[in-house]
């Protein structure tokens, strides 16, 4: 096998890796999108949690209030009963009477207020969700065409790339193009470089002296057993 081979290999390879950087900035530029939709969604439910909790608080409130009303009406009944009290017994009964239900109207009525400040943060919270909402999908148009706009010339680069690759293999003897091919799939390289004491420089696998110097006088096309990557023949780089 020629030198050329190798180098169409090379070539290959390097194509490859610079389509794969491409799309890794094209998949990292759409994040930007998915990001916001996946917001959007967020608060859509965090919305509908929201004003469950309001609805849930509001009628909460409204049975306080209720019951705040009732017991002031007790009050001002047995107020009315104390001015008319005929004897020091009946006298005392309706002030512990009036005591327990004074301790139940300011418990209420702090009940009340608690719950109405509640209420106003919640709906506070929901103004602001609301307009997230209303204004995320003109948001997610505009960053769309701002992806767009980012990612076109990054696609034709790959287009580029990627026909240039579709030529280089094509000019490859049939069998190591078949062989090849597949290993393009391969993460990072499909090809591999010996170090000097004949390890991979991806798996780590070593490989026999008798083999590399087969693999470099021959210049035969070899892959490593560890990986299965093309070994690229030092005597390759070399006119």
């Amino acid at each position: 096998m020629n030198k050329e081979i190798f180098r169409i290999l090379k070539e290959i390879n390097s194509l490859d890796k610079k389509i794969q950087h491409i799309k890794e900035e094209i998949k990292q530029e759409n994040k930007r999108i998915e990001l916001l939709q996946a917001r959007l969604m967020s608060t859509e439910q965090e919305h509908i949690s929201t004003k469950a909790q309001l609805v849930e608080t509001n009628q909460i409130l409204k049975g306080e209030e209720a019951e705040l009303e009732r017991w002031q009406s007790q009050w001002e009944q047995t107020q009315d009963k104390l001015q008319m009290a005929s004897s020091d017994k009946e006298l005392k009964s309706l002030e512990t009477q009036a005591s327990s239900i004074k301790d139940h109207i300011d418990r209420l009525t702090d009940s009340v207020f608690a719950r109405l400040e509640t209420h106003e943060s919640l709906e506070a919270e929901l103004t602001v969700l609301e307009k997230f909402i209303t204004g995320a999908p003109r948001g997610i148009q505009e960053i769309s065409e701002d992806v767009d706009i980012n990612n076109r010339p990054r696609e034709q680069k790959i287009q580029s790339y990627q026909e240039r690759v579709t030529r280089l293999l094509s000019s490859l003897p049939p069998a190591t193009e078949e062989k090849f091919k597949p290993l393009l799939q391969l993460p990072k390289s499909a090809v591999t470089q010996l170090d000097d004491k004949n390890y991979c420089g991806f798996c780590g696998s070593q490989i026999s002296a008798q083999r590399v110097r087969n693999i470099e006088s021959q210049m035969s096309l070899a892959s490593c057993p560890g990986c299965s990557r093309i070994i690229i023949p030092l005597s390759s780089q070399y006119s």
